[in-house]
């Protein structure tokens, strides 16, 4: 046997997102010669400064078979992570795969609503779908979901919200007359959740126009002083 395993890694996807409580499957299919045996290990390492890295012995695998393990996301750190497949077949061939990155993200994001912007708290307006601005930021996600409640009901979703980007939600249906209270909440692409509930904002809608005034009727005379 001359030939080098051939290796192709199936999943994860590169460019994954795995969030806190995710277990992930490293999938590779290992081709070469039939009649051999390739054993088969997976070389995990991330992108940090210290670059760290895990080796894992797994199951062999024969010829044209699939090599799976099941990792939890604990055995990977937060951020980029690269994946490799390196095989030796019984006959001392070696070979490896192109790599793959997949991204652990475990920390929820940041909600903030926009300060100066639009409506902040006790703001008043006579607008009936107004414009509200907030904005996430997360130290993986380069964007988010979010959606927009306003006394806990939502009025739209925005599903690529970018990541520490000033974004604008407007109310899809009228609101009516009275105190407001709005917040945002997001989830990240590791499906970490999280909301501005601590930085939640009011405002007050007024759509009434006061009432005139009845009397005295316009032209009018009186002899009263007062």
């Amino acid at each position: 046997d001359g030939t080098n395993p051939y290796v192709t890694i199936n999943t994860p996807a590169n460019g994954s997102f795995i969030g806190s409580s995710e277990a992930f499957t490293f999938n590779a299919t290992i081709t070469n010669d039939t009649g051999w045996t390739a054993l088969a290990y997976v070389n995990l390492s991330n992108n940090s400064d210290t670059n760290n890295s895990y080796t894992f012995s797994g199951d062999s695998a024969e010829a044209g078979g699939d090599f799976v393990l099941i990792y939890n996301q604990s055995v990977l750190v937060e951020g980029a992570n690269t994946l490799t497949v390196n095989v030796n077949d019984t006959a001392n061939n070696t070979n490896s795969s192109q790599f793959v990155t997949v991204f652990v993200d475990t920390v929820p994001p940041i909600v903030n609503l926009e300060v100066g912007q639009n409506h902040d708290n006790w703001t008043w307006t006579t607008d009936t779908t107004p414009t509200l601005t907030y904005n996430y930021t997360d130290n993986t996600s380069p964007n988010a979901s979010c959606e927009l409640f306003i006394d806990e009901v939502g009025y739209g979703v925005n599903s690529t919200v970018l990541n520490d980007t000033q974004t604008n939600f407007t109310v899809n249906t009228s609101l009516t007359s009275g105190k407001k209270a709005w917040y945002v909440n997001c989830t990240d692409l590791g499906s970490n959740s999280n909301s501005s509930l601590n930085n939640s904002a009011a405002f007050y809608l007024d759509v009434v126009s006061p009432v005139a005034i009845g009397t005295p009727a316009n032209n009018s005379w009186t002899s009263e002083t007062r």
